[in-house]
């Protein structure tokens, strides 16, 4: 993943590589799209490909906002309202704060 980040690569918390996911973050959608078409176009100049079907996008913000991210292709990506990363899940609206409590209650079992 080096030889493919090493021209689109943003330092963290703007991306984060963690084995064969990804993640992109940005301040507006319009920054999302351009970033997330950087990095399908670095990817497949590889011979990797972007799964659209498996790819998903989420809006953290305090009330609940809509996201259209297409791939290259037009293809809109998914948007979710929570997801689970590196053993970790994040919702849209609560952050992580079901995840930690989660944690804590099973520490005590």
């Amino acid at each position: 993943m080096d030889a493919v980040s090493e021209y689109v690569q943003h330092d963290v918390p703007w991306d984060m590589l963690y084995a064969d996911d990804l993640i992109i973050a940005a301040v507006s959608s319009a920054k999302l799209q351009e970033r997330f078409g950087e990095w399908q176009e670095a990817l497949e100049r590889k011979g990797l490909k972007v799964n659209a079907d498996k790819t998903e996008t989420m809006v953290c913000a305090r009330t609940a906002e809509s996201l259209q991210i297409t791939d290259k292709n037009g293809k809109a990506l998914k948007q979710v309202e929570n997801f689970k990363y590196l053993g970790s899940v994040i919702h849209a609206q609560k952050g992580n704060e079901e995840d930690i409590t989660a944690r804590i209650a099973a520490a005590w079992k």
